[in-house]
């Protein structure tokens, strides 16, 4: 089978019934910060508009396996707004209610003998995050063996999406934003490696998707812009024109249902850059938060970054661009209020750009392939130590509660960021001694 494509739709398809039956962490990822994602698309499909009105009903109403949940009265539920007209709408970016809108048309019969309720939302976002996340995953194969021309490779990146980068855990397991905004990213760089002359500035569409989803994108925007302006010129126009329209559309929609021109986001509150020097630092090596503690495969991706500024080829020019926007990305989480992303597993502000992270590593990949073998097996055992690690670190966000609950207990890891520092209580440990406090 050496057909790229069919790889990747395999692909896509093997990792969706690898993540299909994962369900009793992942119903809770559910109903965090991204709950009301898809009734906002169900009321969009039904009514043509973006209000919640219809799902009223307080939440203590559910099943009763649900019933801890925040009960929903309007005011009292921090991720709703109402306006002056009494209309509750979604605090949370309005084009992840949007990239739904296909699946909960397709998913609707499925439930067709249960009227829209939360309820109904909760089981549909359960199988849109898993979809997205597999589709990713063929994706990033995809993107992938464009830059490489290996079909190894490619695989070998893929798979580590697919069970050991938080691909596993957080978007297999949650419809968050940066779920559908990472399979967007990868559209976007396909669209710029695989589509020919000016059609490349199509990317624009899929990455301008990807940043009305998570605004954190616009770093990798501007350098990818920067990169079709100064390499790709032929394709700027269309790329200018496509990001236009869908920045023109994110404004009307926005008026239309908010009432602005761009939507209300309920930040972090707090100085920017109050706790910069903890958050380098805590971004990449705390041992609750730090992303090469949760996925040292991407050490390879620092290595890689090293080679790819000191060659100069020009096939490495892509490369170059992608690692400024990696590191862009990582002083611009730095500064934020809460660079730790609040209570979650693991460094989930990374998630939008792990797949850039993972393609970064092509470069490396393809000198490594060069050296003599004697080199090679001391490099890929390491490799595959810290490959083994970092799926270990995914299976115990996908099959275990209490490594969520660490966020709460002892106290609130937001009001006590020093536990990010704690060696002695790292998350990914949490409930291998038993049940905290028991």
């Amino acid at each position: 089978m050496k057909h790229p494509l069919l790889i990747a739709l395999v692909l896509s398809g093997v990792v969706l019934a690898a993540y299909w039956p994962l369900d009793h962490v992942t119903r809770v990822l559910n109903q965090n910060d991204n709950f009301w994602y898809v009734p906002s698309a169900m009321s969009l499909l039904d009514e043509g508009n973006l209000d919640l009105n219809e799902f009223e009903a307080p939440i203590i109403e559910l099943a009763e396996d649900l019933s801890y949940l925040r009960a929903y009265y309007g005011e009292e539920d921090y991720r709703v707004m109402r306006d002056a007209d009494g209309r509750v709408l979604n605090n949370y970016p309005v084009f992840t209610s949007i990239v739904a809108l296909p699946f909960v048309a397709a998913l609707k019969p499925m439930f067709r003998k249960q009227p829209n309720s939360v309820w109904v939302s909760i089981h549909m976002t359960l199988l849109i995050a898993k979809i997205y996340a597999a589709a990713s995953v063929g994706l990033l194969f995809l993107v992938a063996y464009r830059l490489s021309g290996s079909i190894g490779i490619a695989l070998l990146l893929a798979l580590i999406l697919a069970f050991a980068s938080l691909n596993a855990c957080q978007h297999a397991g949650g419809y968050w934003s940066h779920n559908p905004g990472a399979f967007f990213v990868l559209l976007g760089l396909w669209g710029l490696v695989a589509l020919p002359g000016k059609w490349a500035g199509l990317s624009g569409i899929a990455l301008a998707i990807a940043a009305a989803m998570r605004p954190d994108v616009i770093v990798l925007i501007g350098l990818v812009t920067l990169h079709v302006l100064f390499n790709r010129r032929r394709a700027f126009l269309v790329y200018a024109i496509s990001g236009a329209v869908v920045a023109l559309i994110y404004v009307v929609v926005c008026k239309v249902s908010y009432g602005a021109w761009m939507q209300p986001y309920p930040g972090p509150t707090g100085v920017i850059g109050r706790d910069f020097d903890s958050g380098v630092l805590g971004l990449l090596v705390s041992p609750s938060r730090g992303l090469f503690v949760y996925m040292p495969v991407c050490l390879f991706s620092l290595w890689s970054m090293i080679h790819i500024f000191r060659d100069r080829s020009d096939a490495l020019v892509l490369y170059r661009f992608l690692g400024i926007a990696l590191i862009g990305h990582w002083i611009f989480l730095a500064l934020w209020p809460m660079w730790w992303g609040g209570w979650s597993y693991g460094p989930r502000l990374f998630c939008t750009y792990i797949p850039v992270w993972l393609l970064l590593m092509i470069p490396l990949c393809q000198v490594l392939q060069s050296l003599p073998r004697q080199r090679q097996v001391p490099i890929a055992f390491f490799a595959a130590l810290c490959i083994a690690w970092s799926a270990f670190v995914e299976y115990r966000g996908v099959s275990d509660h209490d490594v969520h609950l660490w966020n709460g207990q002892p106290n609130d890891v937001n009001d006590h960021i020093d536990r990010f520092w704690d060696w002695s209580d790292m998350q990914i440990f949490r409930g291998l001694g038993g049940t905290y406090g028991a």
